[in-house]
């Protein structure tokens, strides 16, 4: 017998853009999709737990470290960064296509406020903006390198989840 398996995971594009919406930087983070995630999934997919309703993505600040044992309550690799105008985390509307979720059509966009460095981005099922409630769905660090923002600057996340059998 082999090792039959299914693949989670996803990615996140930050795109960076200027006072002007010129683009300045764009930069690809590959998640990690933390335990109690997983353990949401098989609830809310095969047992009986309730489904969460609303999904919100929030920025990283520099050189996140995500963690398997992660959770919103507790993640001493990484710290959200909170300097855009948005007084909460925003939304993450996705459509579904296959075994592919997306927010494609209505990427999530963030009025920077404060100069800072961006590292990644993390989904979470609680809006509030620096928040340490709720589900943590998924976090990733760029794979590129931390990123700069400035006051003026706009941040746009695009987030997709992918499921996928090994096997065939």
């Amino acid at each position: 017998m082999g090792s039959e398996r299914v693949r989670l995971g996803g990615t996140f594009v930050l795109t960076g853009l200027g006072p002007d919406r010129e683009v300045k930087w764009v930069e690809e983070a590959k998640n990690l999709v933390p335990n109690v995630a997983l353990q949401h999934l098989i609830n809310t997919g095969i047992l009986t737990a309730t489904q969460v309703s609303k999904w919100y993505v929030a920025p990283t600040a520099a050189t996140p470290v995500v963690a398997a044992a992660d959770t919103m309550g507790g993640h001493s690799g990484w710290t959200e960064f909170t300097g855009y105008s948005q007084t909460v985390r925003q939304s993450w509307t996705g459509a579904r296509s296959g075994q592919v979720i997306s927010n494609a059509a209505a990427l999530a966009s963030m009025a920077i406020t404060t100069t800072g460095t961006l590292g990644g981005a993390f989904i979470v099922s609680d809006s509030t903006k620096g928040g340490a409630t709720g589900v943590l769905f998924c976090g990733g660090a760029n794979t590129g390198s931390n990123r700069s923002v400035s006051s003026g600057d706009t941040v746009t996340v695009r987030y997709s989840f992918t499921a996928a059998d090994d096997g065939v």
